[in-house]
């Protein structure tokens, strides 16, 4: 709309079938979400919709972009492989903690 807030969704297919009128084309945008929503906010809104995407908007509605399964999918995958590296340092931190415990144990604290 003229304050940059998704209106419609227009594919190719649309525009050939409106024969020129934009009016006529494409198929509301019946849901958004902010730039801060949460992935769920997200993931909710995009299985809900029936092309499988949602818009994404920012201050006072303006559009910003789009997002579809792939997107949450790829942002689950990296948020996941953070989490995993994250768990291997802390595993070896831990491991390390653990064998200097052994060591002074062995050792005796007096050494």
């Amino acid at each position: 709309d003229r304050r940059g807030r998704p209106y419609k969704w227009l594919r190719r297919g649309d525009l050939m079938r409106a024969k020129g009128s934009l009016a006529r084309a494409g198929t509301l945008v019946h849901d958004t979400v902010t730039r801060d929503a949460t992935l769920r906010d997200a993931l909710e809104a995009v299985l809900t919709d029936n092309a499988g995407r949602v818009a994404v908007t920012g201050r006072r509605g303006a559009y910003e972009g789009v997002v579809d399964m792939e997107t949450l999918m790829n942002s689950v995958h990296e948020l996941l492989e953070a989490d995993r590296l994250d768990a291997l340092e802390h595993q070896h931190d831990l491991e390390e903690i653990r064998a200097a415990q052994t060591h002074t144990e062995q050792e005796g604290f007096g050494g």
